[in-house]
């Protein structure tokens, strides 16, 4: 459903500051995520799972000899791979919107260039660009690898197809969830889906649904998601609080539509 968000892994509990609310199975087939459980499970900052690695700058609950060890299943760190995709609405966050997908994008990978701050990522972790996803012109080798639509997409390449791959590749995923007073945003959106048997698919729901499916597969390049929650813009410039109360308007019925895409 989208109010518990039902995966085939069971129960869990998703925790939103002070509130908690339990994601738990429905009546809809086991591995239906609803609206507001994929809201739920990635807007706190979830678990990092395990990275392979035993480079101190990329490390986890377990740590592998990259040099020596194959690590779990297809991934590698010296294989095609994303670090980071950002996850947004275009109309909200994108380049006619705040603009704060370019700009969240471009702040990971100017902190990944800064030698003051020590993050840079090691060699042994640059990886290879992925096959179908855009390098931009302006890419830095040692940079991290940031997947932005806007930039790797290819010349007519589906959406679905782009994203997937994007997804697919990530190490991390940061998903910007916003409600503006208007109820647009990535998440605000969402509000509108079930009302009055209303379904569609939805871009960004379908993003978080793929991003939960691999962080919870050890197989997968997906080992954490961090959110940024983007509450309305403020009069006086910046944001305000994310409106947490109005998630109680996400339906608890899962989007069919996107769901079985």
């Amino acid at each position: 459903s989208m109010r518990g968000a039902v995966l085939d892994v069971g129960p869990r509990t998703a925790t939103l500051g002070q509130n908690s609310a339990h994601i738990r199975a429905g009546s809809e087939p086991s591995n239906f995520v609803s609206m507001r459980g994929a809201v739920l499970s990635v807007s706190h900052v979830s678990r990092v799972s395990s990275l392979p690695t035993a480079h101190p700058h990329i490390t986890g609950d377990a740590e592998l000899d990259v040099s020596t060890k194959p690590l779990i299943g297809n991934f590698s760190l010296r294989g095609e791979l994303m670090h980071v995709f950002v996850s947004y609405r275009v109309a909200t966050e994108g380049a006619a919107g705040n603009g704060m997908s370019i700009l969240v994008a471009e702040k990971i990978r100017a902190l990944s260039m800064d030698n003051r701050l020590e993050l840079q990522i090691p060699r042994d972790g640059w990886g290879i660009w992925p096959q179908g996803v855009k390098k931009p012109s302006h890419f830095l080798q040692a940079q991290a690898k940031v997947f932005l639509d806007k930039d790797c997409l290819q010349d007519g390449q589906s959406w679905l197809s782009g994203f997937v791959t994007g997804v697919v590749s990530s190490m991390v995923f940061v998903p910007l969830l916003s409600w503006t007073e208007d109820d647009r945003g990535s998440v605000g959106e969402l509000s509108r889906l079930g009302v009055d048997g209303f379904d569609r698919v939805d871009n960004v729901l379908l993003e978080m649904i793929l991003a939960m499916v691999l962080r919870d597969d050890p197989r997968a390049a997906v080992h954490a998601i961090l959110p940024v929650i983007v509450g309305p813009a403020a009069k006086g410039g910046g944001f305000e609080t994310f409106p947490f109360y109005k998630l109680a308007r996400l339906s608890d019925a899962p989007s069919k539509a996107t769901n079985t895409l």
